[in-house]
């Protein structure tokens, strides 16, 4: 083995062990569309658990460090916008929530490789960890989830969504209206399901309203499903 193998074998060997000790972990994936508030949401998370007891995704050198480019797990928005602008349809919905489509033969193993990747950009030693991504992937990285996972999900109003699509030559309101439509009715349903176990849906302009209240009730949420899940 060159000096190269060993030193990859190692950090290997370390991240393999502090993921076989991930009984402290508590996983928080912040959800919703672009330009919605995810990235305010984290924040206000964040703050609230207090900066000594949780970890987000950090030190990645991509956008706002979101999830979804560290890692090669699930579709990543360029895949999403590159399979959307080659279909010649106006259909971006499903685009949305892709990975909550897809077949995963082996949930287990599935979150076991996206928290390895994970696990390079957090401090593992940390019991609440922070990821957010502007999708609505809730159904998909709840069943591949291997630590206990609370879902925080934004909702904002549907005309700030159409920045995002603006940059992507969708220009019609009635089409992002519609993405956003199907895009919470995916959702909603999913949650109305009960197989999404822990989960907060806030609408960004409340959040902003009333900060200090939903920010206090967010934080004694996820405090009480952690140590629920702890007993």
């Amino acid at each position: 083995k060159t000096s190269e193998d060993t030193a990859t074998l190692t950090t290997r060997k370390a991240n393999e062990t502090s993921l076989l000790d991930t009984k402290n972990n508590f996983v928080i994936h912040i959800h919703g569309l672009q330009h919605t508030g995810t990235g305010y949401l984290r924040m206000v998370i964040y703050e609230g658990l207090g900066s000594g007891s949780n970890a987000s995704l950090q030190h990645s050198s991509v956008y706002e460090d979101e999830g979804q480019h560290m890692q090669k797990v699930y579709p990543r928005g360029h895949h999403r916008m590159a399979a959307w602008k080659k279909s010649k349809s106006h259909n971006l919905s499903h685009f949305m929530y892709l990975p909550d489509l897809c077949e995963i033969h082996n949930p287990f193993e599935t979150g076991e490789e996206l928290m390895q990747q994970w696990s390079e950009y957090w401090n593992m030693t940390q019991h609440y960890l922070i990821q957010k991504t502007p999708f609505m992937d809730v159904e998909f990285l709840e069943r591949v989830k291997i630590v206990p996972t609370f879902h925080a999900i934004v909702m904002r109003h549907p005309l700030v969504f159409s920045k995002f699509f603006a940059s992507h030559g969708l220009n019609d309101p009635v089409d992002y209206l519609l993405i956003w439509l199907d895009s919470w009715a995916h959702t909603l349903r999913l949650l109305s399901t009960g197989n999404v176990e822990m989960y907060a849906v806030v609408t960004y302009e409340s959040l902003v309203r009333y900060h200090d209240s939903i920010s206090n009730e967010l934080t004694a949420m996820i405090q009480g499903s952690s140590m629920s899940n702890s007993r």
